[in-house]
């Protein structure tokens, strides 16, 4: 199946990743040699059963069924199809409830504990009481971000940089404040970003992730459930603390501002 990912000169390594993920699993139907002018609306349907047969969640069939009618909107625009032979698929839904989880603050805590060093233990702090995007967010940190006398911090964030959201701020949480010191004063002189040591992201995150994950009183887990909290101790509107820590809709229900965190 002869198609490219849209290029996109600002789109980053993930997003092209997951764009190169989908065309690879149109291409393990349609095979490589087929003429995008020669699949049908029939063709369509027939794949994305084919997913679901495959037995891969309803996430990433949302994402790749998306993709799919992206990929040949293109081409249409291009002139190489009449027609978007995807176009009338449905996705389904991108949220995974068997994924969502409140993590107590003891687990993040036993976490940061048994991290092998400071970097690691940083990177969980962002993630679990910064409520920062892994990895986009957190290897986009830089040391001019933390405004220390203000007590915030800015967030640059390339997921929603081409909604015209760029960046947000939020405060500087005290528990990651030691961390942040003790990363900072660990730096070499001249460091730009925060987080220097593991800056290949998700090649080697997953692994150690998993690696001291299985230490006593710890599990795979994921959300930014105690950083609502952390916003929510300091009795701020439940608007700003969304904004602070990039909250839609669907998470602004499920934090309401009454609820008490340990």
């Amino acid at each position: 199946m002869p198609v490219e990912p849209p290029g996109r000169e600002e789109a980053s390594a993930n997003t092209v990743r997951n764009f190169n993920d989908s065309l690879r699993k149109l291409n393990e139907y349609f095979g490589a040699d087929k003429l995008l002018y020669d699949i049908t609306t029939s063709d369509a349907d027939v794949w994305r059963q084919w997913l679901v047969n495959q037995k891969y969640i309803e996430v990433t069939i949302s994402k790749v069924v998306k993709h799919a009618k992206h990929f040949l909107l293109m081409a249409n625009r291009k002139g190489l199809v009449r027609e978007n032979p995807f176009q009338h698929l449905k996705a389904g839904g991108e949220e995974n409830e068997s994924r969502k989880r409140f993590i107590e603050q003891q687990t993040i805590d036993r976490a940061i504990e048994v991290a092998p060093d400071t970097q690691w233990k940083l990177i969980i702090a962002l993630a679990r009481y910064g409520g920062l995007r892994c990895p986009s967010e957190v290897l986009a940190l830089t040391w001019d971000d933390a405004d220390w006398e203000a007590g915030k911090i800015t967030v640059m964030s390339p997921k929603t940089k081409r909604q015209g959201k760029p960046y947000r701020v939020m405060p500087l949480f005290p528990e990651l404040i030691p961390l942040l010191e003790r990363a900072f004063e660990d730096a070499e002189e001249g460091t730009l970003y925060v987080i220097e040591k593991y800056r290949n992201g998700m090649q080697t995150w997953v692994p150690n992730l998993n690696a001291f994950s299985n230490e006593p009183g710890l599990s795979p887990g994921s959300g930014c459930s105690r950083a609502c909290g952390l916003l929510a101790k300091q009795s701020l509107p439940t608007s700003t603390r969304c904004m602070s820590l990039r909250l839609g809709s669907a998470t602004r229900r499920e934090s309401p501002a009454n609820t008490t965190y340990r």
